[in-house]
């Protein structure tokens, strides 16, 4: 309630806090409160609302290590430094800018990082498609759902690496590579990234030879 992210060592049988704990009024712009919070050995990827408490649509990443914050909107298809979407073809990911007619803004709800390799940051977001009217005060809202899959760049910007649709009432609940794990009532669904297509059984070593050409031509 009070705003304050902590990350604690549950490695050992007594849990032991890494760090003092920051404030996300000193760590983040226009905070009002935290929405989600997920981390791994490296990164912390967040979701808040802001100071009216509304769903800001960035993905923050806090680099604990060197407390440093960046972060891609959604809402806008940019990265922090203005740039565009930084994805690798997705159909869904087509750059776009706001004032396109075709502009698709998108509204992130859940976060999951990889449970091996800690670049890798996959998206539920919300596609909000704003048809305008006559009336200026009066647009109608249809939503979908997609699964976005984000690297963290060695520069340290959020990168989108592929996107996938998701069906009506399909949630993603983790990222274990090569596959996003989905539930959709009471059946659990694996989706294979792009990239490993006809590979889905490849080993360790090949898996993450894959993973690094895949980032390095993203």
């Amino acid at each position: 309630m009070n705003g304050y992210l902590k990350v604690y060592d549950i490695t050992r049988h007594d849990h032991r806090q890494l760090f003092h704990p920051r404030s996300g009024y000193d760590l983040f712009e226009n905070f009002g409160e935290i929405i989600a919070a997920k981390c791994n050995g490296s990164f912390m990827a967040v979701l808040l609302a802001n100071e009216s408490l509304i769903p800001d649509g960035r993905v923050y990443c806090w680099n604990y290590q060197n407390d440093t914050v960046n972060y891609f909107d959604f809402l806008k298809c940019k990265d922090e430094n203005g740039g565009g979407d930084g994805g690798s073809g997705s159909s869904a990911m087509d750059d776009k800018s706001p004032s396109s007619s075709s502009f698709v803004a998108k509204l992130p709800v859940g976060i999951y990082w990889d449970t091996d390799d800690h670049r890798l940051l996959a998206v539920q977001t919300k596609v909000i498609h704003i048809q305008a009217s006559n009336k200026k005060d009066n647009t109608k809202l249809v939503a979908d759902s997609q699964a976005i899959i984000m690297f963290q760049s060695e520069k340290g910007a959020l990168n989108v690496l592929e996107a996938k649709d998701m069906y009506f009432g399909e949630e993603l609940i983790a990222l274990c590579i090569p596959h996003l794990i989905t539930l959709n009532i009471n059946s659990i669904s694996r989706i294979t990234m792009r990239d490993f297509q006809g590979m889905e059984n490849c080993d360790e070593e090949t898996r993450t030879k894959i993973i690094d050409f895949s980032l390095h031509i993203s």
